[in-house]
């Protein structure tokens, strides 16, 4: 009861983005036995890739430490080599090729996307947010467990 109160709560998180911090995480144990993680991170430091890299890298950590390995991660990519790589690669024929597709693509009007929504927005923005949790079958984790061994990311 308290985690999901406690979740709720850290969902509504308000980040001030110009002093931090961007995200909060928190180990809260349950009993002697039982932890959970709570994890808030603002969406301008954590996409969907970002915080699976985040959460891989963790597990990682975890059974090796459970294991009593060595806990150690790759040095993460330089800023400076990422940015080389883009300009080198925005520089080859196949991005040339693909910016001129999506810019003739684009420069057709839009189509009409009048979608229906569940509920009218304020007028004034509103931070209200929920937490959703569920748990999983234990087939599908069992599943999503041999995936990082078959394309060896674990």
């Amino acid at each position: 009861m308290f985690f999901r109160k406690h979740t709720k709560e850290i969902g509504n998180y308000h980040f001030n983005l110009s002093q931090g911090p961007l995200y909060v995480m928190e180990l809260i144990k349950i009993n002697d036995l039982l932890h959970e993680i709570s994890f808030t991170g603002h969406h301008i430091i954590f996409d969907g890739w970002s915080i699976g890299l985040m959460l891989e890298e963790l597990s990682e950590l975890y059974s090796k430490s459970v294991q009593s390995l060595e806990m150690e991660l790759p040095d993460p990519d330089l800023l400076g080599e990422y940015s080389a790589e883009l300009i080198n690669r925005s520089r080859k024929f196949e991005h040339k090729e693909t910016k001129k597709y999506w810019k003739n693509y684009l420069s057709n009007p839009l189509p009409d996307f009048s979608l229906p929504i569940s509920k009218d927005r304020p007028i004034h923005r509103t931070y209200d947010s929920d937490v959703l949790g569920f748990p999983l079958p234990k087939e599908i984790v069992k599943q999503i467990k041999k995936h990082p061994q078959r394309r060896r990311l674990v």
